[in-house]
């Protein structure tokens, strides 16, 4: 008996583990590439556009890379000069796929030159709008000749030399594995703008003065009441009113190129007709 229960065992143990050792490693295939399977060496792999296919009893299924809801871990991470396949794998829940795909790796000593085949889309920049280079594709040729096409976002493409708070045309220098590129972009003057309009409150219910004004491209806005007794005004534009009557609330806007617009208007207090009573029948005069 106690023989066919360690046979028994030793036959449960051994499923088990096949069945652990199935469900790890599931052998899958690349159905589609990764948009970029050419490198130059140093660069960091990007599995942009892959799509593997898998069967789990016996469904077939697939996953694509950043989309997919399971988990794509890859190896190596950056190609060497000797690099020609990316182990990729998958894993969802229990799951576990991998699958490779191969690429191509050029020396970066063999890079001579980089040219701008296409632009990026956007040339002309509001001021202080960050720099897209969607759209951007470039050239870079080896010294036997031969050229290859890279775009943005697809290879890690630097810039240097965009200020977007500085108006006017700027020459943008891209770089790519130590080679450079120039093209131009426009920025815009800065739009300067603040308009502010007269109100009503009502005294002790207090509003804020966003309700009343707009404006474009400033940094900070300050605020001050030209009789306090009056109408009263915090850092954050919360305007009360303390007494019946009529006072000036004026706005500054400070702007990142140090201009300063001001902007005044009249803010009029008024007592509900609740508030009335209170003062005359409740002498509200004296504690409200």
């Amino acid at each position: 008996m106690k023989k066919i229960l360690t046979v028994l065992l030793a036959a449960l143990f051994v499923v088990s583990m096949s069945t652990m050792a199935f469900a790890a490693d599931i052998a899958g295939t690349v159905k589609i590439n990764p948009t970029k399977t050419a490198y130059v060496e140093g660069d960091t792999v990007n599995l942009a556009g892959l799509v593997i296919e898998y069967k789990v009893d016996d469904e077939t299924k697939t996953a694509k890379f950043g989309e997919a809801t399971g988990t794509f871990v890859f190896s190596p991470a950056k190609v060497a000069k000797e690099t020609t396949k990316i182990d990729v794998t998958y894993t969802e829940g229990e799951t576990v796929v991998k699958a490779s795909f191969n690429v191509t790796v050029r020396e970066r000593q063999n890079l001579e030159s980089l040219i701008i085949a296409k632009q990026p889309y956007k040339l002309s920049y509001q001021y202080g709008e960050n720099l897209d280079l969607t759209g951007l594709k470039l050239f870079y040729t080896d010294r036997d000749g031969l050229k290859y096409l890279i775009s943005y976002p697809d290879y890690e493409i630097g810039y240097k030399c965009y200020d977007p708070y500085r108006p006017g045309q700027q020459m943008i220098t891209i770089t790519y594995m130590g080679l450079s590129a120039e093209f131009k972009i426009q920025v815009a003057e800065p739009i300067e703008l603040l308009f502010v309009s007269d109100f009503t409150v009502y005294y002790k219910k207090p509003v804020n003065m966003t309700a009343f004004l707009s404006g474009t491209g400033y940094d900070r806005l300050f605020y001050t009441s030209s009789d306090p007794e009056i109408v009263t005004v915090d850092t954050d534009g919360n305007v009360q009113g303390v007494k019946k009557g009529t006072a000036t609330i004026t706005v500054t806007a400070v702007y990142p190129t140090g201009n300063v617009l001001q902007r005044s208007c009249n803010v009029t207090v008024k007592v509900t007709f609740w508030q009335m009573l209170i003062k005359i029948f409740l002498f509200g005069w004296i504690w409200y």
